[in-house]
């Protein structure tokens, strides 16, 4: 199986990440589609990547980053691309055969690389798709969006206002972070789940974005953070990142413009996630012409396609896109 690696020059001078990748057997048919980016062209190689994807020149794609949040916000962009990050094993396993993800994105600064690298590039590269409900998700994702016409724009007067939503397996957790919100004295725009139903992070994710001009903030919840997280960042003008500690929230504030912060209850526990949400709040973004070419990327939702999709039974919609 072809799979192109995508490795930063900044990871592989520290780590030496190449060697492993070229003796990884997993990738032996994949020596030919290893490139090195930086801050300087990753887009360009970015892009091209995806061209040839489309064309079916390889079939995953692996990317070796510090963070992961660069590469994250410009492939969950693309419109048929899932993006997800990796950690361990289980959660290489569990970004296929959930969210059918084709690319992995392993952020060293925030594994031990030494240990994890390999065992993660094996998961992914053995892991397959289980279908199932997860398809109807997929469908939500990709066959609710049309071209965009505007870009999403937080609130242009500052309020001290939040949007949040998730779905069941986040709904604990947001649960817990609008009772702390509001006892700091914001207000909370709740655009559900309200149970522990089953439903499906890509409405959540759609009800989030269609209140977002109400808002200065918004915070999304699934069980990983990564189902929610493409979903929002689908929209022209979001920059959706999955931070599961204080550090991570201030990086993807300050470095990446991150305007949407994203949480999974499967790795964030109340204490760390509320300290989390405080960061996310008081950290400003800085101005960053690299990544703001993001935001050129996106679609928007459109209600007479997400009418035609057929839903399993069971579904949960938000009122707001009916």
């Amino acid at each position: 199986m072809k799979i192109k690696v995508l490795v930063k020059e900044n990871i592989n001078k520290t780590y030496n990440v190449l060697e492993t990748i070229k003796n990884n057997k997993n990738l032996a048919e994949s020596q030919d589609l290893i490139a090195i980016y930086n801050d300087q062209n990753w887009l360009e190689i970015f892009e091209k990547a995806y061209e040839e994807f489309t064309h079916g020149k390889f079939r995953r794609f692996i990317i070796i980053d510090d963070y992961a949040y660069g590469p994250f916000l410009f492939i969950s962009k693309q419109k048929g691309w899932v993006a997800t990050s990796a950690f361990d094993e289980y959660s290489a396993n569990l970004i296929r055969a959930h969210n059918n993800s084709k690319v992995c994105i392993i952020p060293v600064k925030r594994i031990n690389p030494n240990e994890k690298l390999n065992n993660i590039i094996n998961a992914f590269c053995v892991s397959e798709f289980e279908a199932g409900r997860h398809v109807t998700r997929l469908q939500i994702l990709h066959g609710s969006m049309g071209a965009a016409k505007n870009t999403i724009e937080f609130s242009k007067t500052p309020n001290k206002t939040v949007v949040v939503g998730s779905d069941h397996a986040g709904f604990a957790l947001k649960e817990a972070v609008k009772e702390h919100l509001t006892e700091k004295g914001y207000k909370v725009i709740d655009v559900g789940t309200n149970s522990l139903d089953s439903t499906h992070y890509s409405l959540f994710g759609a009800a989030i974005a269609s209140h977002i001009p109400e808002a200065s903030y918004a915070i999304g919840f699934c069980w990983t953070g990564m189902g929610m997280a493409n979903s929002l960042n689908k929209f022209k003008g979001l920059r959706a990142c999955v931070c599961m500690t204080p550090e991570n929230a201030k990086v993807a504030r300050e470095i990446y413009g991150a305007n949407t912060l994203v949480m999974g209850s499967k790795f964030s526990n109340k204490e760390q996630a509320l300290k989390t949400v405080d960061t996310y709040l008081e950290t400003q973004p800085k101005a960053n012409p690299i990544y703001a070419k993001i935001d050129d990327f996106g679609f928007s939702f459109d209600k007479n396609k997400f009418k035609e999709i057929k839903l399993e039974s069971g579904i949960i919609v938000p009122k707001e896109l009916l």
